[in-house]
């Protein structure tokens, strides 16, 4: 099969690629030739090998759907590899997995991921609602016993500890999202969730921009282990962009759901290659995070580079992740049984 090499034309997904096969003309692959631009041309019955994906993989691809999109980017510089070892640290601070302890502590279930935020002397965990229901796939399930939820106390070789008292915000019905806010309430749970994990400010979060560059960050279910109350975990950041077409869904979300390009191997964000992803599974609830530039003359930082701008809901393997709008959680948050004095707002302009 002789095929044309594609990057996305659109600087916002300067990662994106799409192999098309050479014969098709734009009108059979549904693109517009302005969204691609040419970079090469292979024939994968001989493929060379210094092609950035597996040939038999876009063959595959190409017979069943008329293409073949994976993600590369140029190997990082040494900047570039500083910045992201400071971006990893930096959402390894405010970003948590949540669990269920089972029978008295002797068996663990891994839920999703959580983000820590800070305001007005009140402190929250903000994820995913459908990691608390009995049926996931049931919005208006019951929720599991919130008694066995529990958090790692530090980042690494961590004990489990039950959140204890906390108070549940979530979106007013009918409206359906799928976010939740828990209030933590007991103080031993804020006093270690602050001196060895962190607090975000609400400042942290944004609307999408154009020239975002995107990242998941969670736990993964995948390769965790828990051992004599003691959770291993390893947290994951992967490099995404927007979808360029909106897919169909269960239960959708006009103005909230964002939805993001996941390919079979994912791009690691430090450039190192890519991972294998089959399921984000432990991964639902952690935060979507844009990167951005700093402005010229000031000094980079991770927290003025980093932004939240949307809470993972779901996933298609292969081929989407579903992103929850970060104005869900403001609407939440300004419901009047919150109580905030100064409810936290999000620029639309990012």
């Amino acid at each position: 099969m002789r095929v044309e090499i594609y990057r996305a034309a659109d600087t916002r997904r300067r990662a994106l690629w799409a192999v098309f096969n050479a014969q098709t003309t734009w009108p059979d692959r549904g693109y517009e030739s302005t969204d691609w631009t040419l970079q090469d041309t292979a024939d994968l019955s001989n493929p060379r090998s210094d092609l950035n994906f597996e040939p038999a993989e876009a063959i595959s691809e190409i017979e069943a759907h008329g293409e073949y999109r994976f993600s590369y980017q140029d190997p990082p510089t040494e900047l570039e590899k500083y910045e992201s070892e400071s971006l990893n640290a930096f959402r390894l601070k405010y970003t948590i997995p949540i669990v269920r302890e089972r029978n008295d502590g002797d068996a663990m279930e891994i839920l999703g991921t959580g983000t820590l935020f800070t305001h007005e002397d009140r402190y929250f965990i903000v994820t995913a609602d459908h990691i608390f229901r009995e049926d996931e796939d049931d919005p208006s399930s019951r929720l599991i016993d919130m008694r066995e939820i529990a958090i790692p106390d530090r980042p690494v070789q961590a004990n489990l500890r039950t959140i204890g008292s906390h108070t549940i915000f979530r979106i007013t019905p009918p409206t359906v999202l799928d976010v939740i806010v828990l209030e933590l309430l007991a103080p031993d749970t804020i006093k270690y969730l602050t001196e060895n994990w962190g607090f975000l400010p609400f400042s942290t979060i944004s609307a999408p921009r154009k020239d975002d560059r995107f990242v998941i960050s969670g736990f993964m279910t995948e390769g965790a282990a828990y051992d004599r109350k003691v959770l291993r975990q390893r947290m994951l950041n992967l490099e995404t962009d927007f979808l360029f077409d909106e897919p169909t869904v269960k239960d959708p979300a006009p103005g909230y759901d964002l939805f993001f390009y996941l390919q079979p191997k994912g791009a690691l964000v430090d450039g190192s290659g890519a991972r294998e992803v089959t399921s984000l599974k432990g991964m639902s609830g952690g935060p979507i995070w844009a990167v951005r530039s700093v402005e010229e003359g000031k000094f980079w930082s991770a927290q003025i580079a980093s932004k939240i701008v949307a809470v993972q809901s779901s996933e298609m393997a292969g081929k989407w992740s579903r992103g929850v709008h970060w104005h869900a959680v403001t609407q939440i948050l300004s419901q009047p049984e919150v109580s905030l004095s100064n409810p936290p707002s999000i620029d639309d302009n990012g």
